[in-house]
């Protein structure tokens, strides 16, 4: 079931350990994502969604917002109705600059239409972001 709200960032293997990674912390009570340095930042989502019969139309939307509640990415994709199962896939992604240190990124997702029987496929659905151009970037490439 598609549904609109906050997204939790997840963390990932890396060795041994679970991180998030070493830029950022995250606030799991308010599932945002504190970024701790400023810089450019390589920022995208990928959605991938099945139909598992008889699903309708709408419209599913991925937007992550600063901490002062301004946009700065969004991600939308129309879904048709269909009566068989189809995949459908929408990738986004934005070069994203924080001029100062300690930002933050909220995702929230929203859905127009019923959108029944449209299926957002987690494994293969995932957002996040890596610095690309920063005074610390030569130090942890």
């Amino acid at each position: 079931l598609l549904k609109s709200g906050v997204m939790e960032w997840e963390s990932f293997q890396y060795g041994t350990e679970q991180t998030i990674g070493s830029l950022y912390s995250y606030d799991e009570k308010q599932n945002v994502l504190d970024v701790k340095e400023s810089g450019s930042y390589f920022l995208y989502v990928q959605l991938n969604f099945s139909c598992t019969g008889g699903c309708s139309t709408g419209q599913f939307t991925v937007t992550f917002y600063n901490q002062y509640s301004m946009k700065e990415l969004t991600c939308s994709v129309s879904l048709p109705k269909s009566s068989h199962e189809t995949p459908h896939s929408q990738t986004c992604w934005r070069v994203v600059t924080f001029t100062e240190n300690k930002n933050r990124l909220i995702a929230k997702s929203h859905r127009e239409g019923t959108l029944g029987n449209w299926k957002l496929e987690l494994n293969d659905s995932g957002f996040g972001m890596f610095l690309v151009d920063g005074l610390q970037s030569a130090h942890h490439t």
